[in-house]
């Protein structure tokens, strides 16, 4: 079955799939390709997404503040599938930042990215934090400006580490000739 779109007034959407940008009423500038992408899209601007589901539940996110922040990306199966009114987000991979519903400033974006299968998977309202790796991050619900990056990075970290507690050290067992490579851990 072939629902009517909303749209009224919004200009310069793309919109490429079943039921996608359904509900958008004057939001402009947005793209989204695949089933259900940008659904529940009502005002928001400035939005991508690609992907079954992606950015489904955004309605009014996107770039709208005086400043130009805002706009957010969603590349894959339910990036940023949760997201109302977040701006300013990044997700690419499956289920990235999926759980993510909006800024806890209307001021300012969130301003996270996720890059990974599950990465920032439980992320709320917290901003300003960066996974890259599978599930990194993933338990993070509260946490701000944490970065995480490899496979299962800081995946059960729930909040904001608030002073350091793990050292960084070498591995002890790369031979000499590799450089570089550091893991977070205690002595």
């Amino acid at each position: 079955m072939v629902r009517s779109l909303a749209n009224t007034i919004g200009n310069y959407n793309t919109a490429n799939g079943t039921n996608v940008l359904h509900d958008n009423t004057t939001g402009n500038d947005n793209a989204a390709t695949g089933v259900s992408a940008l659904q529940n899209n009502t005002t928001g601007n400035s939005n991508t997404a690609i992907g079954v589901d992606a950015l489904f539940s955004n309605t009014t996110a996107g770039r709208h503040h005086d400043n130009g922040d805002g706009g957010n990306t969603a590349v894959g199966y339910q990036a940023l599938y949760s997201n109302m009114t977040g701006d300013g987000n990044t997700a690419v991979g499956y289920q990235a930042l999926y759980s993510n519903i909006n800024s806890q400033n209307p001021d300012f974006p969130n301003g996270n990215t996720a890059v990974g299968y599950g990465a920032l998977y439980s992320n709320t309202t917290p901003f300003r934090n960066t996974a890259v790796g599978w599930v990194a991050l993933a338990s993070n619900t509260t946490g701000e400006r944490n970065t995480a990056t490899g496979f299962q990075a800081l995946q059960l970290s729930t909040g904001t580490v608030t002073r350091p507690t793990a050292k960084l050290r070498s591995l002890p067992t790369q031979p000499a000739r590799q450089y570089g490579q550091w893991y977070m851990g205690t002595p």
